[in-house]
């Protein structure tokens, strides 16, 4: 693996500093790592103002630090509010790369979106499923989401209408080491849709940067590793919205 997009520190609920999981990231051998902590309507964990602009700072220092080393991105993993709503701050160039997932201890903005919740336990046929992936597209239409993380956790989304649109916009769908939300199946249906995957640890300690072995495995059972683009050898598709970094 060379890159790791999604990684948490001190600054929301990681146990380790942004320079332990950037060091952890160099003896990985990774060639770029980023600090993706909660966006601000998390109630619990949330980073935002001055805690926020020093998170920048922090990451701006260990580009500086670590230069001949590893490349160092500031992230932001934002929450789903509704449908075509998030929580991404009004100033989103100041983030080197931006996720979007759905998370609980969030206050949500649409009715649709609370009957999901509820209606998670019931079966297929009675649950929000398709509803909840035309919210995350609508979402992805309006903010400049480059991944989709941990599709399915919490409130259960549509995988294959989800992975057309994310496919058609550009948008990655996350393989998460700490959270298994894709089987093999939803996986090859996300592929035949034309969706781009990507592994990432969701690491909350330094010792788990960069670890992906069991989402590679899924993926690798799946029979889509071709498909993981920040898999060494695995050139990024033009169409992503990624691109733009030149990883």
């Amino acid at each position: 693996m060379r890159v790791d997009f999604h990684t948490h520190t001190t600054y929301s609920h990681g146990k380790n500093t942004p320079e332990q999981n950037v060091i952890a990231a160099i003896a990985r051998g990774l060639r770029c790592v980023a600090i993706s902590e909660h966006g601000p309507a998390s109630l619990f964990f949330g980073v935002r103002g001055e805690k926020l602009m020093q998170l920048r700072r922090e990451v701006d220092r260990l580009n500086q630090r670590y230069a001949n080393d590893i490349r160092v991105l500031l992230g932001i993993e934002c929450n789903l509010l509704g449908d075509g709503v998030c929580d991404l701050p009004n100033d989103p160039a100041m983030f080197d790369v931006v996720l979007l997932g759905f998370h609980r201890a969030v206050f949500l903005r649409d009715s649709m979106m609370r009957r999901a919740v509820r209606a998670r336990l019931l079966p297929p046929a009675r649950r929000e499923d398709a509803a909840v992936a035309r919210a995350v597209l609508h979402t992805l239409e309006r903010y400049p989401v480059d991944i989709v993380t941990h599709p399915g956790e919490y409130v259960p989304v549509d995988i294959p209408i989800l992975a057309q649109g994310a496919g058609e916009l550009g948008v990655l769908l996350e393989l998460n080491e700490k959270h298994q939300t894709l089987s093999r199946e939803q996986l090859r249906q996300a592929a035949a849709q034309g969706a781009w995957l990507v592994a990432n640890s969701d690491a909350h300690r330094a010792d788990r940067v960069g670890r992906m072995d069991r989402a590679i495995q899924t993926a690798r059972d799946a029979g889509v590793l071709d498909r993981v683009v920040n898999r060494q050898g695995v050139s990024m598709d033009p169409s992503l919205r990624l691109v733009r970094l030149g990883l």
